[in-house]
C-alpha cells in the first residue's frame, strides 16, 4: 500500500503539475517525522477525524453510511493536506504539494475505512521512509 500511495498521488499531481516537493529538513529530522507520521497523523486524521465526520454526517445531517463515509474520507484528506501548510513548521502553500498530499490522504483514508488503522499507519510510515531513501 505504501507504493500504491506514492504511485497514485504522483500520477494525479502530474496530471496538473510537475514532480512533487520533497522538503528541506535534515536527515535526523526527516526520519523522526516519517516514523511519527505513520502513527500520529493516522490517529488524528483517520481515527479521530473520520470517526467524528461520520458521526456528524450520519447523526446531524441524516446521511446514509456510504454517503457519510465518502464525505468523511474527502474531508479528512483535505484537512490532512491543509495541515501540512499550517503553523510555524508548515510548508509554504503550493498547489502541487497540496494536491499530492490530498490524493495521498484519499488513499490513506480509503485504506483506513476498508482495512483499519494498523495497515494504514504502517503504509504511511513505510511510504515516508521509502521517500526518504529515494525508493518512492
Amino acid at each position: 500500500w505504501a507504493v500504491v500511495i506514492g504511485a497514485i498521488s504522483r500520477r494525479m499531481v502530474r496530471l496538473f503539475f510537475a514532480a512533487p516537493f520533497l522538503g528541506s529538513q535534515g536527515p535526523a529530522t526527516k526520519l523522526m517525522l516519517f516514523l511519527g507520521a505513520g502513527v500520529y497523523e493516522e490517529l488524528v486524521f483517520r481515527v479521530l477525524l473520520i470517526g467524528a465526520f461520520v458521526i456528524i454526517f450520519r447523526k446531524l445531517m441524516g446521511l446514509d453510511a456510504v454517503g457519510s463515509a465518502l464525505l468523511a474520507v474527502v474531508g479528512a484528506a483535505f484537512l490532512f493536506s491543509l495541515f501540512h501548510h499550517v503553523g510555524p513548521f508548515g510548508e509554504p502553500f503550493r498547489t502541487a504539494t497540496f494536491l499530492f498530499r490530498f490524493f495521498a490522504g484519499l488513499v490513506l483514508s480509503m485504506l483506513y475505512v476498508t482495512r483499519g488503522l494498523g495497515i494504514t499507519a504502517w503504509s504511511h510510515a513505510l511510504y515516508d521512509i521509502f521517500l526518504y531513501m529515494g525508493l518512492a
